[in-house]
């Protein structure tokens, strides 16, 4: 099960990649290093897709980008 940083503004978490896969998102050039994994940071194309993942954010918690940055 693999997983993906999806993040909007400063913070992000990790998500399933089959519990986001309803949101379009692309890669916003940032590694992040999180518990040893390194991951890449992705951002939502669009104003009402960052919704969905500020969204996600509200329900499962955020953390901030600054604080993993690799």
């Amino acid at each position: 099960m693999s997983k993906v940083a999806l993040g909007v503004g400063y913070s992000f978490n990790l998500f399933h990649e089959e519990d986001v896969s309803h949101i379009d998102f692309k890669e916003a050039g940032v590694k992040l290093s999180v518990d040893g994994n390194i991951y890449i940071l992705h951002k939502a194309t669009t104003y009402n897709e960052s919704r969905k993942v500020d969204s996600l954010l509200d329900s499962s918690g955020e953390m901030r980008v600054s604080d993993y940055r690799y």
